[in-house]
């Protein structure tokens, strides 16, 4: 804290890589979607068909921060709800016990304890050290890879020491091993927004999104997944999402979302 000059204390917040601030626009936005833009999207009356445009919109923007197409674009509950996602979605239980995971040794809890339960589930790990600096030799990526391998999941932003992983050099490696190669999930959270990130040229399959790390709200992200990606459905119900995450959309949140991609364009 830092002391007024009428000696009252200020907040000075330092705690960024864990949350943020949301933008004023991004509160605004959000109070606007509350009041006016409460329609179900899956209404067919003007209200619900306003909340479904604005959902529409908000694919754009933030498929625009990846050089991803708007229908490549889902929204989830957050960073966690979509890797969770990409990987329980790439492995079918039935496939466990004859698949294998690459991943590293610095991942975010909520892609280790995925991958933890698809280990007890028989599944075949094998997670790839760093240097000293916190980065995954790529070498080391390819040279662990096995005719079983089903996915590779690295995160792109380190979220405790900041390492910037060489997803790019991973993807395009991975790209050149012909139809057979192994699909690749980044974890983007730390990323998203802040480095230029192509879904496209980087070679990635799978990539994971939260607003809260850019100034938006809390408990809404998404997932990028690469047209004619196969991915199991995680959540049942209404068939939202084009049928691959039910559940009323958020709108509010989504729009929150789009406020702060569009003010990081």
């Amino acid at each position: 804290m830092d002391k007024t000059a009428g000696n009252e204390l200020k907040i000075v917040y330092m705690d960024n890589s864990s949350t943020t601030k949301p933008f004023p626009e991004v509160v605004t936005a959000m109070g606007l979607a509350l009041s006016d833009t409460f329609g179900n999207p899956s209404s067919l009356h003007r209200l619900g068909l306003e909340s479904e445009k604005a959902i529409t919109q908000a694919r754009h923007s933030v498929a625009a921060l990846i050089g991803a197409s708007k229908n490549e674009i889902y929204f989830t509950s957050g960073g966690t709800e979509a890797n969770n996602w990409a990987i329980f979605g790439s492995l079918r239980p039935e496939q466990s016990e004859s698949s294998h995971i690459i991943t590293s040794s610095v991942e975010h809890p909520s892609v280790m304890s995925a991958v933890d339960r698809l280990k007890h589930l028989g599944c075949k790990i094998t997670i790839i050290p760093v240097s000293r600096d916190g980065k995954v030799d790529p070498a080391e990526v390819l040279s662990n890879i096995r005719e079983n391998t089903r996915l590779v999941s690295i995160m792109l932003v380190q979220n405790e020491i900041g390492a910037i992983q060489p997803c790019e050099v991973i993807g395009r490696a991975l790209s050149n091993l012909g139809p057979r190669r192994p699909r690749f999930h980044v974890d983007a959270v730390q990323a998203f927004a802040r480095l230029k990130i192509d879904v496209v040229e980087w070679g990635i399959d799978l990539l994971s999104v939260s607003a809260h790390k850019i100034h938006g709200p809390k408990g809404i992200g998404a997932l990028y997944i690469h047209q004619g990606t196969q991915l199991d459905p995680f959540i049942f119900g209404g068939g939202q999402e084009q049928g691959r995450r039910s559940g009323t959309e958020n709108v509010p949140g989504i729009i929150g979302l789009k406020t702060a991609c569009d003010l990081w364009s």
